[in-house]
């Protein structure tokens, strides 16, 4: 269906899909907020288990702290220790052990007691287990006489036949104060019925741990609640675990017993996760760590993420729904004007469109008419001025042609006409230099020399403009043969010499070893030798031209490189082209007519191969041509 009425209507549409977009945004930001929430909360929770559970163990350790001072103080208790002094060897000390049973009576949740003297011997002994078994370690009793002897508390939480349960230590002094033994008396933690610890509302696998520092270890006391098996769910008993860490790892329990205080989020080993909150508590040298199963913890997040997701459904869903919607009902008229359009892009200016499909797009379909039928009258005008110009550019290349067909033909000519003439000249000069028309002086010597040269000069350019006449109208023959290259470089090379002697300059060779043989013009070849070590030769002051033949299976190169002012970067490219010339020269015999590098370009290139050239400027230049074997 497509939707009628203007282009703001539509628009309308694009509205609800972009409150459908705005709500998804919102919609996500709640989610991101509540979840916060929902942490913080769970954190308050923990937060308050762990002061419930401090208060708790504090109350405890109060009441056990005040039963272990008030009998470490009675006579009968301190009469105890003196007796063993004196005699070592005893059954039992019936009046100490009246006072503590009348203690336990009195004090229902007293579960054992034992005495020792200062330097580890038991003396009084009753308890859970049988009157053999020692429930005060070594350790234990370490750690109290030094904790005693610095004037602070000892207490120690542990698991008596799978209960919890607080040990607390106190000093018995003689009369002097001198500390003669310690009285140790274990207590239930479930004072009167009630636990001291209590792992509610954490969760069928969430524990509160009690740990403490000793050495090089960590004590965790584990109190956990999980439903048991054959009960009802509503039932659950208490689990007291004792386990020892290693100090050096990173665990909250270990944090806690080490003074800090924090919340986190840990992995056991059978990979489920917990979130931790965890303290110490002041005086006591112990750590509280509650720990309650993230998954339970954060089911409000679950869920919330979980309807926040079918919501993110069905909206996006829904502004599919609009946006396919919209585009049904824009496509067409849209549709139609891109084919205008491409019909008009591709020559086609006759094309015209109608469309009815809103206000706007019916305007813009008229104006698109009218643009191509402007542009249709506007191309029938540009095709006639071209075929006009078309017409004068082509007289223009005709009379071009003509006038360059009548400068090659009177360059020829001239060239031609110059040759007959100069060769007189040259032998008329060289008769008088020679004195066959009577004897001559010095300066007229001098003077017809200066002729002569000029005259030299003069026939080479002619020959040159002849060869660029050819080269340029693709006339130039070449009487290909076997040729070696090596031994052509080496005649080039002994002809000019002299002439590189008489500049100052050292003129080498170097040429790989054996027969090097191409098929080539080998009077053309060596004409873009000599003209390249002339060149050499005429630019470089002082130094070295150096000629380099070098050959592989496919092509000979010839180079020629010279220690000359080199060539600026930009004149490259121009350098073989007719009436180049780069070098920057200081003398006028330096000049040339800037003929030759172009004669050389069109001599190799008949050939079928190529010439280049390397140059820095002050470093010198490097003139090279391949041949194709």
């Amino acid at each position: 269906m497509r939707l009628r009425g203007s282009l703001k209507s539509r628009l309308a549409i694009w509205i609800g899909v972009a409150i459908v977009s705005t709500g998804i945004v919102v919609l996500l930001f709640g989610f991101f907020i509540a979840r916060s929430a929902i942490r913080t909360q769970v954190l308050e929770k923990l937060g308050n288990v762990l002061i419930r559970t401090e208060n708790s163990i504090c109350i405890a350790c109060s009441n056990a702290d005040s039963i272990t001072s008030y009998l470490a103080s009675k006579p009968e208790v301190v009469g105890a220790v003196e007796l063993f002094k004196r005699v070592p060897k005893y059954e039992e000390y019936e009046g100490t052990i009246d006072v503590l049973e009348k203690a336990s009576e009195v004090h229902k949740n007293i579960i054992g007691y034992s005495i020792y003297s200062s330097d580890g011997e038991k003396i009084v002994f009753r308890g859970i287990e049988d009157s053999e078994n020692n429930y005060i370690s070594r350790d234990d009793f370490s750690r109290a006489l030094e904790a005693l002897s610095k004037g602070k508390k000892f207490f120690d939480f542990s698991s008596r036949n799978g209960n919890l349960s607080l040990t607390c230590a106190s000093a018995i002094r003689e009369n002097t104060g001198e500390l003669a033994g310690i009285l140790f008396i274990t207590t239930s933690a479930s004072g009167h019925g009630r636990p001291v610890v209590e792992a509610v509302g954490l969760g069928e696998q969430g524990s509160i741990e009690l740990s403490m520092a000793s050495k090089d270890k960590i004590k965790v006391v584990s109190v956990k609640t999980s439903a048991s098996s054959g009960e009802q769910t509503n039932q659950s008993k208490r689990k007291v675990e004792v386990r020892y860490l290693s100090a050096n790892s990173d665990l909250p329990q270990i944090k806690a017993a080490t003074g800090e205080k924090g919340e986190c989020e840990v992995e056991n080993q059978e990979g489920l996760k917990f979130v931790v909150s965890y303290e110490s508590i002041q005086n006591l040298g112990w750590g509280i760590s509650v720990f309650t199963p993230a998954e339970t913890a954060f089911m409000g997040i679950s869920r919330l993420r979980n309807i926040s997701i079918l919501v993110i459904v069905v909206l996006f869903a829904g502004g599919l729904a609009l946006a396919n919607l919209l585009a049904r009902s824009m496509a067409g008229p849209i549709e139609e004007l891109q084919r205008a359009v491409q019909a008009v892009a591709s020559g086609k200016l006759s094309t015209r469109v109608s469309i009815k499909g809103g206000v706007e797009v019916t305007a813009l379909a008229e104006e698109f008419n009218k643009m191509a039928e402007r542009l249709d009258g506007l191309y029938e005008e540009l095709e006639r001025k071209v075929a006009e110009r078309t017409r004068e550019l082509e007289e223009a290349n005709e009379r071009l042609s003509e006038l360059d067909r009548l400068k090659s033909e009177f360059v020829s000519i001239v060239s031609h006409e110059l040759r007959s003439p100069m060769a007189s000249m040259k032998m008329g000069i060289s008769a008088v230099l020679s004195e066959l028309v009577g004897p001559l002086n010095d300066e007229q010597k001098e003077m017809l020399d200066v002729a002569s040269r000029s005259i030299d000069r003069l026939a080479k350019l002619t020959t040159d403009l002849l060869d660029l006449t050819k080269i340029d109208a693709g006339q130039l023959k070449l009487e290909i043969d076997e040729c070696d290259i090596r031994e052509l470089v080496e005649e080039v090379v002994e002809a000019e010499k002299f002439h590189a002697r008489d500049a100052g300059l050292d003129l080498k060779v170097q040429c790989d070893k054996g027969e090097i043989t191409i098929l080539c013009d080998r009077d053309r070849i060596f004409q873009v030798i000599q003209n390249l070590i002339n060149n050499a030769i005429k630019f470089t002051e002082k130094g070295i031209v150096n000629v380099m033949v070098s050959s592989d299976d496919k092509q000979v190169t010839v180079c020629v490189e010279d220690t000359g002012p080199g060539i600026p970067e930009d004149s490259i490219k121009t350098i073989f082209e007719s009436f180049s010339r780069a070098y920057a020269e200081s003398a006028s015999e330096k000049k040339g007519a800037g003929l030759g590098l172009a004669i050389c370009r069109g001599i190799i290139e008949a050939h079928g191969g190529k010439i280049w050239a390397e140059s820095r400027v002050g470093k010198g230049s490097k003139f090279c041509f391949s041949l194709y074997r």
